[in-house]
């Protein structure tokens, strides 16, 4: 591809932007790390299937007694609202609404969830999950590269 690699400017001559240790980097979770980032217990992201345009904003959080229990909130224009719950045993995934939900299973929003949920080993490409530069743990900054591409700092990584 490149007959005079002597004319081939180097890496490092460039101007490489660093990531700024007390501001929150955003970037996109490898597909391998998907299921774990989500299920981290206080996860903050954001999906969007760039297949059908569908895009939202989640905020996932473990119940502190019931380990295997999630709340399931969507960011929307006027804050925060609570969709319900789900839990997670092995593979499965099952989602309820519950008293004060306020979206069932075949809302749109809940839908891309649980297909991101249901299919994070094999999570299809054109699905792309992004975190806002913060664990979705213990809420540290994220400022190496792995950890941004795990979207767990290395404490959390469990």
């Amino acid at each position: 591809m490149f007959s005079d690699l002597e004319n081939f400017n180097e890496v490092n001559e460039l101007e490489v932007e660093k990531v700024d240790p007390n501001k929150p980097t955003p970037a996109v979770v490898h597909n391998s790390k998907v299921r774990k980032f989500l299920l981290a217990g206080d996860c903050h992201c954001h999906i969007e299937n760039m297949r059908s345009g569908n895009s939202f904003e989640y905020k996932i959080q473990r119940n502190k007694k019931k380990k295997n229990m999630y709340f399931v909130n969507v960011a929307s224009g006027l804050g925060d609202i609570y969709c319900g719950y789900f839990y997670v045993n092995a593979d499965l995934i099952d989602y309820r609404k519950g008293e004060k939900g306020a979206f069932g299973e075949n809302d749109v929003r809940v839908q891309a969830l649980l297909f991101t949920l249901r299919n994070a080993r094999k999570l299809p490409t054109y699905v792309v999950v992004q975190h806002f530069g913060k664990c979705a743990h213990c809420g540290a900054l994220l400022t190496d590269i792995d950890s941004l591409h795990r979207g767990l700092c290395s404490l959390c990584e469990y």
